[in-house]
């Protein structure tokens, strides 16, 4: 009888083992897994104003100070431009991501680094976001981010309800960077960013923008299908061996 109560005993503990571990696979394998798919490419660059500039915003070269090259609002004080706002924007192609047939993207984090040139006065002191997501040919504004760094020394960037970026005057810089990530629920296909009238700190209010580029992270999952088929194992695990235990 003690015999019998003990392997009784045994079974119910093989069982809890068993349905422990069974949990912890399901839970790594019910997580959503972080896949890098490398860089964008950034093609069609259109802005509103010196349009022959536009395509110095992908031209490879990342500015830096004292850099004279890039995309402005404006050629000098004396244009009338730098009181209006723009925009300049871009299409973009992300990377191709392979699925098996049991897998779906959750979401994708995009991070888009904006690189200035000559010094930080004539980097953005606000902005927004806006993109076409998917098979949408329609804009929609960006409004919650993951992050938003800057490099500009001294200088925090913060953005509001409606989305739009904003940070402190910088000090003296060397390296002109804003980044900025937030998710989608697809994939981009163009990101446009806007500029309000005189949008920097510099006495005339024009911006130097020197370079973009950006990356992508898919967030993959197994499909629900998946999920059931280790439920299953789990309550058959459970059954056989509660069986088993009382025989």
């Amino acid at each position: 009888m003690k015999k019998t109560k003990r392997f009784s005993l045994f079974n119910v503990k093989i069982t809890q083992y068993s349905l422990i571990l069974a949990c912890l696979c399901i839970s790594q394998l019910a997580h959503a897994i972080a896949t890098p798919l490398g860089s964008l490419t950034f093609t069609n660059p259109t802005a509103t104003s010196r349009q022959e500039a536009a395509g110095e915003t992908i031209d490879g070269n990342l500015g830096g100070v004292a850099d004279a090259h890039g995309w402005s609002t404006s050629v000098g004080g004396s244009d009338d431009r730098v009181n209006q706002a723009h925009t300049i924007s871009w299409d973009i192609s992300t990377p191709t991501l392979t699925l098996t047939a049991n897998e779906s993207v959750d979401y994708y984090t995009y991070t888009f680094s904006f690189y200035y040139g000559w010094d930080e006065l004539p980097t953005l002191s606000s902005f927004s976001l806006d993109a076409q997501i998917g098979e949408s040919t329609n804009y929609v504004r960006i409004t919650n981010y993951d992050s938003l760094t800057s490099t500009l020394a001294g200088q925090t960037l913060t953005s509001d309800e409606a989305g739009i970026i904003s940070g402190n005057e910088p000090g003296s810089s060397t390296t002109l960077l804003h980044t900025m990530a937030f998710r989608t629920d697809s994939d981009i296909t163009n990101l446009r960013a806007n500029l309000p009238p005189t949008p920097s700190w510099t006495g005339i209010g024009h911006i130097h923008f020197a370079e973009i580029t950006g990356s992508a992270t898919a967030e993959v999952v197994p499909e629900p299908s998946t999920y059931a088929f280790f439920v299953g194992m789990i309550a058959f695990l459970f059954i056989a061996y509660q069986k088993r235990a009382n025989a």
